[in-house]
Protein backbone atom coordinates (compact mmCIF):
# COMPACT_ATOMS: atom_id res chain seq x y z
CA UNK A 1 0.00 0.00 0.00
CA UNK A 2 2.49 2.50 1.27
CA UNK A 3 4.06 1.89 -2.51
CA UNK A 4 1.23 2.02 -4.49
CA UNK A 5 0.58 5.79 -2.63
CA UNK A 6 4.32 6.60 -2.99
CA UNK A 7 3.79 5.53 -6.67
CA UNK A 8 0.46 7.91 -6.93
CA UNK A 9 2.42 10.96 -5.53
CA UNK A 10 5.47 10.42 -8.00
CA UNK A 11 3.00 10.23 -10.88
CA UNK A 12 0.95 13.62 -9.89
CA UNK A 13 4.55 15.35 -9.40
CA UNK A 14 5.86 14.21 -12.54
CA UNK A 15 3.00 15.34 -14.43
CA UNK A 16 3.10 18.69 -12.96
CA UNK A 17 7.18 18.85 -13.36
CA UNK A 18 7.52 18.27 -9.74
CA UNK A 19 11.07 16.80 -10.62
CA UNK A 20 12.29 20.58 -10.90
CA UNK A 21 13.88 19.78 -7.48
CA UNK A 22 15.13 16.27 -7.95
CA UNK A 23 12.86 14.53 -5.80
CA UNK A 24 14.33 11.28 -6.65
CA UNK A 25 14.47 7.92 -4.84
CA UNK A 26 17.75 6.49 -4.98
CA UNK A 27 18.39 4.06 -7.92
CA UNK A 28 18.04 0.45 -7.01
CA UNK A 29 20.42 -2.52 -7.85
CA UNK A 30 19.70 -4.25 -10.61
CA UNK A 31 17.65 -7.08 -9.66
CA UNK A 32 16.71 -5.89 -5.97
CA UNK A 33 13.93 -5.37 -5.14
CA UNK A 34 14.45 -2.46 -1.89
CA UNK A 35 11.17 -2.72 0.64
CA UNK A 36 13.25 0.37 2.17
CA UNK A 37 11.77 3.41 3.39
CA UNK A 38 12.83 6.51 1.25
CA UNK A 39 15.22 9.04 3.19
CA UNK A 40 13.69 11.30 5.13
CA UNK A 41 15.35 14.08 2.55
CA UNK A 42 13.09 12.68 -0.13
CA UNK A 43 9.50 13.44 1.80
CA UNK A 44 10.67 17.21 2.65
CA UNK A 45 11.66 17.50 -0.93
CA UNK A 46 8.42 16.14 -1.65
CA UNK A 47 6.15 18.08 1.05
CA UNK A 48 8.25 22.07 -0.58
CA UNK A 49 7.20 20.90 -4.06
CA UNK A 50 3.67 20.40 -3.07
CA UNK A 51 3.58 23.52 -1.51
CA UNK A 52 5.12 25.46 -4.37
CA UNK A 53 2.27 23.94 -6.43
CA UNK A 54 -0.55 25.38 -3.98
CA UNK A 55 0.97 28.46 -4.33
CA UNK A 56 0.82 28.26 -8.36
CA UNK A 57 -2.60 27.18 -7.83
CA UNK A 58 -3.66 30.34 -5.77
CA UNK A 59 -2.08 32.24 -8.44
CA UNK A 60 -3.70 30.84 -10.95
CA UNK A 61 -6.87 31.40 -9.20
CA UNK A 62 -5.96 34.85 -9.10
CA UNK A 63 -4.59 35.43 -12.85
CA UNK A 64 -7.25 33.14 -14.48
CA UNK A 65 -10.58 35.09 -14.14
CA UNK A 66 -8.30 38.12 -15.08
CA UNK A 67 -7.13 36.60 -18.30
CA UNK A 68 -11.11 35.52 -18.83
CA UNK A 69 -12.01 38.95 -18.14
CA UNK A 70 -9.37 40.50 -20.86
CA UNK A 71 -10.53 38.39 -23.59
CA UNK A 72 -14.60 38.77 -22.78
CA UNK A 73 -13.30 42.54 -23.88
CA UNK A 74 -11.83 41.92 -26.47
CA UNK A 75 -13.66 43.11 -29.04
CA UNK A 76 -15.23 41.07 -31.92
CA UNK A 77 -16.99 40.69 -35.52
CA UNK A 78 -20.41 41.74 -36.01
CA UNK A 79 -22.01 39.74 -39.55
CA UNK A 80 -25.57 40.77 -40.66
CA UNK A 81 -26.09 38.40 -43.63
CA UNK A 82 -29.65 39.58 -45.46
CA UNK A 83 -30.85 40.39 -41.84
CA UNK A 84 -29.24 37.20 -40.58
CA UNK A 85 -27.05 38.49 -37.19
CA UNK A 86 -24.16 36.51 -36.09
CA UNK A 87 -22.33 38.10 -33.05
CA UNK A 88 -21.10 36.88 -29.81
CA UNK A 89 -23.61 38.04 -27.47
CA UNK A 90 -22.84 40.19 -24.66
CA UNK A 91 -19.39 41.56 -26.16
CA UNK A 92 -17.83 44.50 -27.84
CA UNK A 93 -18.06 44.83 -31.36
CA UNK A 94 -14.58 45.98 -33.01
CA UNK A 95 -15.55 45.46 -36.85
CA UNK A 96 -18.98 44.90 -39.05
CA UNK A 97 -19.96 43.68 -42.04
CA UNK A 98 -23.45 44.26 -43.98
CA UNK A 99 -24.40 41.84 -46.69
CA UNK A 100 -27.43 42.21 -49.12
CA UNK A 101 -28.51 40.32 -51.93
CA UNK A 102 -29.71 42.15 -55.23
CA UNK A 103 -33.78 41.01 -55.86
CA UNK A 104 -33.66 38.84 -59.41
CA UNK A 105 -36.72 40.73 -59.80
CA UNK A 106 -34.84 43.79 -60.40
CA UNK A 107 -36.52 45.91 -57.76
CA UNK A 108 -34.18 47.97 -55.17
CA UNK A 109 -34.39 46.13 -51.71
CA UNK A 110 -32.52 47.39 -48.40
CA UNK A 111 -31.20 46.22 -45.35
CA UNK A 112 -31.45 48.64 -42.24
CA UNK A 113 -28.06 48.88 -40.81
CA UNK A 114 -28.20 48.45 -36.84
CA UNK A 115 -27.83 52.13 -35.02
CA UNK A 116 -26.45 50.80 -31.84
CA UNK A 117 -23.28 49.01 -33.93
CA UNK A 118 -22.96 52.37 -35.90
CA UNK A 119 -22.99 54.37 -32.50
CA UNK A 120 -20.53 52.23 -30.84
CA UNK A 121 -17.92 51.96 -34.30
CA UNK A 122 -18.62 55.44 -35.66
CA UNK A 123 -19.73 57.98 -33.11
CA UNK A 124 -16.22 57.74 -31.64
CA UNK A 125 -13.34 61.00 -31.70
CA UNK A 126 -11.63 58.65 -34.73
CA UNK A 127 -15.15 57.87 -36.41
CA UNK A 128 -15.03 54.41 -38.56
CA UNK A 129 -13.81 53.66 -41.82
CA UNK A 130 -15.99 51.95 -44.49
CA UNK A 131 -15.92 50.48 -47.31
CA UNK A 132 -18.98 49.57 -50.04
CA UNK A 133 -18.49 46.68 -52.49
CA UNK A 134 -20.66 45.65 -55.33
CA UNK A 135 -19.24 41.69 -55.72
CA UNK A 136 -20.98 40.31 -59.37
CA UNK A 137 -22.28 36.24 -58.52
CA UNK A 138 -21.93 33.96 -61.28
CA UNK A 139 -25.32 31.36 -61.77
CA UNK A 140 -23.09 28.65 -60.12
CA UNK A 141 -20.16 29.84 -58.93
CA UNK A 142 -19.91 30.73 -54.88
CA UNK A 143 -17.15 33.09 -55.72
CA UNK A 144 -17.46 36.78 -57.37
CA UNK A 145 -16.85 37.24 -61.04
CA UNK A 146 -16.24 40.93 -60.67
CA UNK A 147 -16.21 43.24 -57.60
CA UNK A 148 -15.62 47.06 -57.34
CA UNK A 149 -14.32 48.47 -54.41
CA UNK A 150 -15.24 51.78 -53.39
CA UNK A 151 -13.12 53.09 -49.81
CA UNK A 152 -12.34 52.71 -47.47
CA UNK A 153 -13.18 56.68 -46.11
CA UNK A 154 -13.70 57.39 -42.50
CA UNK A 155 -17.06 58.32 -41.50
CA UNK A 156 -18.69 60.14 -38.52
CA UNK A 157 -22.08 59.93 -37.16
CA UNK A 158 -23.27 61.95 -33.92
CA UNK A 159 -25.69 59.88 -32.08
CA UNK A 160 -27.80 62.69 -30.56
CA UNK A 161 -27.99 65.35 -33.95
CA UNK A 162 -27.98 62.25 -36.30
CA UNK A 163 -24.85 64.74 -38.16
CA UNK A 164 -23.09 62.66 -40.45
CA UNK A 165 -19.24 63.06 -42.14
CA UNK A 166 -18.47 60.83 -44.49
CA UNK A 167 -14.43 61.83 -45.41
CA UNK A 168 -12.30 61.56 -48.64
CA UNK A 169 -11.46 58.03 -50.30
CA UNK A 170 -15.12 56.55 -51.33
CA UNK A 171 -15.35 58.39 -55.05
CA UNK A 172 -15.36 62.29 -54.33
CA UNK A 173 -14.61 64.77 -51.66
CA UNK A 174 -16.02 65.01 -47.86
CA UNK A 175 -19.12 65.08 -47.94
CA UNK A 176 -21.64 65.75 -44.92
CA UNK A 177 -25.91 65.36 -44.13
CA UNK A 178 -28.66 65.06 -41.43
CA UNK A 179 -30.15 62.07 -40.96
CA UNK A 180 -33.72 62.57 -39.87
CA UNK A 181 -34.03 65.56 -41.18
CA UNK A 182 -36.81 65.01 -43.79
CA UNK A 183 -39.54 66.13 -42.13
CA UNK A 184 -43.23 64.92 -43.40
CA UNK A 185 -43.81 68.61 -45.05
CA UNK A 186 -40.76 69.55 -45.48
CA UNK A 187 -39.96 70.93 -49.30
CA UNK A 188 -37.23 68.22 -49.59
CA UNK A 189 -36.50 64.61 -48.96
CA UNK A 190 -33.41 65.42 -46.76
CA UNK A 191 -32.36 62.00 -48.26
CA UNK A 192 -28.63 61.19 -48.87
CA UNK A 193 -26.27 58.65 -50.43
CA UNK A 194 -23.27 58.29 -48.43
CA UNK A 195 -21.52 56.24 -50.57
CA UNK A 196 -22.40 54.47 -54.11
CA UNK A 197 -20.67 51.63 -55.28
CA UNK A 198 -20.82 50.70 -59.23
CA UNK A 199 -24.01 52.32 -59.19
CA UNK A 200 -26.17 49.32 -58.06
CA UNK A 201 -24.65 49.66 -54.63
CA UNK A 202 -25.62 52.22 -51.88
CA UNK A 203 -25.49 53.49 -48.45
CA UNK A 204 -28.03 56.41 -47.41
CA UNK A 205 -29.21 57.45 -44.72
CA UNK A 206 -33.36 57.31 -45.87
CA UNK A 207 -35.16 54.20 -46.70
CA UNK A 208 -36.15 53.15 -50.46
CA UNK A 209 -39.69 54.18 -51.37
CA UNK A 210 -42.36 51.34 -51.66
CA UNK A 211 -42.98 52.89 -55.02
CA UNK A 212 -41.16 54.94 -57.40
CA UNK A 213 -42.92 57.92 -59.00
CA UNK A 214 -42.56 59.83 -61.92
CA UNK A 215 -38.75 61.05 -60.68
CA UNK A 216 -37.57 57.74 -60.59
CA UNK A 217 -36.02 58.39 -57.30
CA UNK A 218 -35.83 55.63 -54.78
CA UNK A 219 -34.88 56.78 -51.76
CA UNK A 220 -38.00 57.39 -49.31
CA UNK A 221 -38.16 61.07 -47.14
CA UNK A 222 -35.72 61.08 -44.59
CA UNK A 223 -38.36 61.25 -41.61
CA UNK A 224 -36.26 59.30 -39.17
CA UNK A 225 -33.30 58.39 -37.82
CA UNK A 226 -31.46 55.09 -39.72
CA UNK A 227 -28.86 53.85 -42.25
CA UNK A 228 -29.54 51.59 -44.64
CA UNK A 229 -27.66 49.67 -47.17
CA UNK A 230 -29.37 49.02 -50.38
CA UNK A 231 -28.87 47.07 -53.98
CA UNK A 232 -30.97 49.26 -56.99
CA UNK A 233 -30.35 46.83 -59.69
CA UNK A 234 -32.30 49.48 -62.04
CA UNK A 235 -29.48 52.14 -61.08
CA UNK A 236 -26.73 49.59 -63.33
CA UNK A 237 -26.16 51.13 -67.03
CA UNK A 238 -25.42 47.54 -67.67
CA UNK A 239 -27.69 43.75 -67.88
CA UNK A 240 -25.94 42.65 -64.57
CA UNK A 241 -28.71 41.38 -62.29
CA UNK A 242 -26.85 39.06 -59.91
CA UNK A 243 -24.92 40.60 -57.29
CA UNK A 244 -24.82 41.50 -53.55
CA UNK A 245 -23.21 44.64 -51.81
CA UNK A 246 -21.13 44.24 -48.94
CA UNK A 247 -20.79 47.21 -46.13
CA UNK A 248 -17.25 46.85 -44.10
CA UNK A 249 -16.93 48.82 -41.37
CA UNK A 250 -13.84 49.05 -38.76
Amino acid sequence: MRLAILGAILFLIGATQADSRECRLPSPRPGVVSEEIPPRSFFLCLLAEIDDLKKRQEELERIVPEYERLVAEMPVPYLNDNGKVTVEEGRRIGSATFTLDARQTGRASSLRLDQAVIEELCTTTRGCRMSLIRRVIGLRQTEPLESIIVGPCLFDYDAVSGAWLRGTGCSGDAISGKDGDGAVGAKSSGADVVIEAGEGCLMADADIRLAVGADHEILDRDHSRGLYLIAAPERLTTSIRRFRCDLEID
